[in-house]
């Protein structure tokens, strides 16, 4: 029997010892599932609380039982003491599938314990002595079993194989498929039987129908004849692992191996035998299975508090914990992330940096490493705003009488070493400048990058006062003033010459281009000990930014330098979530999809810094796994119908109450895009029925031609008009069938619900959920979904291919309820209702279908054209004068 008949199987496990800073591949999982209570119920809460703007930390609460001491954080004694303390990984889920054919079958696989039935692809399925098992009589063969119920976006499955020959020729394949949406859609991980003994690990991905592997890896023992192999598989978020290891011994901590894919979406799990046709074993080979257990992870997150607590006779001891998602930790952070500019710097390993973003009231630049000293200022104006340099927080201003100089600590004897800077004057400069100086042990004593009105020059000095190096180059458009310029000295070491080169790169968001100046000498190179940069007339009134010193060549006028010099100013909003994470070490899923440009990125925390691409988007961040998940805005919309519910057959298991309120009703907009203009986008009809409800908002979005259209989507998606249904309940205990609907839908399920109550007839149910709350119990299972209207979100048309609402057609005579003859009068002249039916129409709240439409005729300035329609469900006579519309109207999107 399986659940309700049985208790809901829960697994609940920590990861002792393990840090919620570390790749959650270093984490070791421990099954504490004998200690939960689950007389009082396991609480998850994902997504958005309500309507918000966003998504809330993931939480998990439960009571374990403490009576041994072990969950007590400070208790020496207890059988954990070390492993249990704050920040302790926590792991939830249900086990979606289970089979171990204990009862024998031909040409099938039987029923599995859980997750049934079986979808079997091709012949050769048995079950006996305790094994699934597939024939093959020939090679070039693969299989598929796909276990329907037992889906899950999030898993990590156990099974067993078993050969009873070496493999020759090539090796016989074992594989899970999982995120599986069709045969040529999904993640296929294999333990592969090799030749000679050996075991392979592989990670796969078919997609499109070809199959990729992702990676791959050999294990240290070998297999034999029948021996037991088990196989451990987790799928969580980004992260795909493999274990392979020989039953009889130890599980090991470690993978065998561990690739990253994003590409496959779905939920779907099952078994995959394949004997590739370069097999040459002899006869039949029958392939194995055993000891199948697939568990859907329900949440994952961090336990930050461990309280102890017993009752009167301190013989019942309990501990209610609360294990928090990623969320939680990223609030903690509090210290802004730096500009651009500094942390690609950074990135790159530099000798000494100077960021020059000190701010007004500075004296000195400070060292941005902290092995350095400040750089010594006189008359240095801090803290400059303008020109813009959109990667750096701010600039320096330099005068005519400006000193800004630093020296190096001692870099040794480099091979190579490099000096990078900005800078930004107002034009050229009449007679020849100096720009900056850099100072050198070896042959070159000083380098020096000067301007006149026509060109650039680098001059290298010796110790005498003797020219060795001398470079002359013109300007061109990208590189003259007052465009921001990015300049890269780098010296070499060839044999017994001096190789000196100057990158030079102008940077813009529209306009970058590499130019480069170049000498030789006979010499060393030593090694840098300081620069200077001094004020003049022909620097008067420019700006400085960035002094770094490197041992080694850094990258320059490469893509990643430019993008940050310019503070990713375009960056899609999807690939700035991604390089944050990326830089942050955070395991991220993106769903396909595009996304909002956006702005420069500003200095702030890193988790705001996300929040703000997520508004500028109008995507969504959310907890996956151990990780975030990102939705961009276009993967939002016109999403298909993950919950499919029925008001009728009992689908929805407590009375909801909708409501028809102003709680999210606005109809004025004001949208500003940060550091730019603003828009306005109002309902006037709106305003003059309820007043005006106004709201504003910022965003980081690149341009201002996009402010009208934004302005516009808010004030579609706050003006909906129909009923809010806050808060949907399901038992999937009584409903079972939902179980796998439930686990297989994606984050946010679009929802529809059939049939509903005659006190709201003729409102159909389309709502989206933003977030929930399960309750697990032994014999209970409850989901309470948090919802809103899908409105606009699922009404986005493609020009000229989708059905838009007219606005200016009427019923001209009123009709009885069971009338199917109308006529559609339409003032707008250049509008005509298409005879390509069926299609629905809403009049006066009742949905009916138009099967037929007549050609239109002019008739006292309209077009008028009799429709054939199917009534409603729900009809009532309709008056003459009642506005038609397209039922499933087409909006334009953002």
């Amino acid at each position: 029997m399986a659940f309700p008949q049985t208790v809901l199987p829960v697994r609940v496990k920590l990861a002792l010892g393990g840090s919620p800073k570390a790749d959650p591949a270093t984490w070791v999982w421990t099954d504490i599932t004998q200690w939960v209570r689950t007389a009082s119920a396991i609480e998850i809460t994902a997504g958005r609380s309500d309507e918000g703007s966003k998504v809330d930390p993931g939480k998990c609460t439960l009571t374990i039982d403490n009576r041994d001491g072990r969950f007590s954080t400070r208790n020496i004694l207890g059988a954990w003491y070390g492993q249990i303390r704050k920040g302790t990984p926590l792991r939830v889920g249900t086990i979606s599938g289970a089979a171990t054919w204990t009862a024998a079958a031909a040409s099938t696989w039987g029923t599995p314990e859980t997750g049934g039935p079986w979808t079997l692809e091709g012949g050769g399925w048995s079950a006996s002595a305790g094994m699934g098992r597939v024939s093959f009589t020939g090679a070039g063969f693969a299989q598929s079993a796909i276990l329907t119920g037992a889906s899950c976006s999030d898993g990590d499955a156990t099974f067993v194989v078993s050969s009873p020959v070496i493999a020759t020729g090539a090796s016989l394949r074992y594989g899970l498929q999982v995120r599986y949406t069709d045969s040529s859609d999904h993640l296929h991980v294999r333990c592969e039987l090799d030749l000679s003994g050996a075991v392979k690990g592989i990670i796969g991905r078919q997609s499109g129908g070809t199959l990729t592997d992702l990676a791959s890896a050999t294990t240290a023992f070998t297999y034999s004849a029948n021996e037991r192999i088990k196989v451990r598989v987790q799928w969580d978020g980004p992260a795909i692992r493999l274990r392979i290891w020989e039953e009889a011994s130890p599980e090991p901590t470690t993978w065998t191996v561990t690739a990253n894919d994003t590409v496959c979406q779905g939920s779907g799990v099952g078994l995959r035998p394949w004997r590739p046709a370069a097999n040459t074993n002899a006869g039949t080979v029958i392939m194995s299975f055993d000891d199948l257990e697939i568990e859907a992870i329900e949440h994952t997150g961090v336990v930050w508090e461990w309280p102890p607590r017993w009752d009167k006779s301190r013989k019942d001891a309990t501990a209610t914990i609360t294990s928090s998602g990623i969320l939680r930790r990223l609030q903690q952070g509090k210290t802004p992330l730096r500009s651009p500019i500094t942390r690609m710097v950074l990135r790159n390993s530099p000798w000494a940096f100077w960021a020059l973003e000190d701010e007004s009231e500075a004296k000195s630049a400070a060292s941005a490493l902290p092995r350095g000293t400040a750089a010594g200022a006189n008359n240095v104006e801090f803290g400059q705003n303008s020109p813009v340099l959109p990667g750096a927080l701010q600039t320096v201003g330099m005068t005519a009488s400006t000193v800004l100089a630093a020296s190096f600590l001692p870099m040794g004897t480099p091979t190579v070493w490099a000096v990078v800077w900005f800078a930004q004057l107002l034009a050229p400069p009449a007679a020849r400048t100096t720009i900056m100086k850099v100072t050198s042990t070896g042959t070159v004593r000083t380098w020096t990058f000067d301007l006149d009105a026509t060109g650039m020059y680098l001059t290298g000095v010796d110790a005498d006062g003797n020219t060795v190096i001398s470079a002359i180059n013109s300007y061109a458009a990208q590189i003259t003033p007052p465009r921001w310029i990015a300049y890269d000295l780098i010296v070499t070491q060839v044999g017994g010459t001096i190789d000196a080169k100057l990158l030079i790169a102008g940077i813009d968001v529209t306009i970058s281009g590499g130019f480069f100046m170049s000498d030789t000498a006979t010499g060393t190179i030593g090694a840098p000990t300081g620069w200077r940069a001094e004020g003049s007339l022909g620097f008067n009134g420019g700006r400085m930014a960035s002094v770094a010193a490197y041992n080694h060549e850094p990258p320059f006028i490469d893509a990643e330098f430019i993008n940050a010099a310019n503070g990713y100013v375009g960056e899609l909003a999807a690939a700035r979530v991604k390089r944050l994470c990326a830089e942050q070490g955070v395991q991220l899923v993106v769903e396909p999809g595009d996304s909002e440009p956006l702005g420069a990125q500003r200095v702030d925390t890193f988790l705001n810094l996300l929040y703000a691409a997520e508004a500028a988007d109008l995507g969504i961040l959310y907890e996956r796994g151990a990780g975030l998940g990102y939705r961009p805005r276009y993967a939002r919309y016109n999403r298909a119908v993950e919950l499919a519910l029925d008001f009728a057959p009992g689908d929805v298991a407590e009375p909801p109450e909708p409501t028809d309120d102003d709680q999210q009703l606005r109809n004025s907009w004001t949208i500003t895009r940060d550091g730019g203009s603003s828009a306005v986008a109002q309902d006037d009809a709106s305003i003059e029925a309820v007043d005006l409800l106004d709201d504003s908002a910022t965003v980081a979005i690149a341009t201002d031609d996009r402010l009208p259209d934004w302005a516009n989507w808010r004030l579609k998606t706050t003006t909906v008009d129909e009923y809010r249904w806050p808060l949907i309940v399901l038992q999937l205990a009584r409903n079972t069938g939902q179980i796998p609907l439930w686990r297989a839908a994606k984050p946010f399920p679009r929802t529809t619900i059939a049939n509903e109550p005659s006190q709201v007839a003729g409102n159909a149910v389309d709502i989206t959920a933003l977030g929930h709350t399960q309750r697990l119990e032994p014999y209970s299972w409850t989901v309470e979904l948090n919802c809103a209207p899908t409105g606009p979100w699922g009404e986005v048309g493609v020009y000229e291919k989708s059905r838009w609402n007219p606005r200016t057609t009427t019923l001209k005579t009123g009709v009885t309820n069971s009338a199917i003859s109308l006529i559609f009068r339409t003032t707008n002249l250049a509008i005509t209702w298409s005879t390509n039916t069926p299609y629905d129409v809403v009049i006066a709240g009742e949905r009916l279908t138009v099967t037929a439409m007549g050609t239109a005729s002019l008739v006292s300035g309209a077009n008028e054209q009799t429709a054939t329609v199917t009534r409603g469900t729900v009809s009532k006579p309709l008056p003459a004068g009642a506005e038609i519309r397209i039922a499933a109207r087409q909006r334009y999107g953002l």
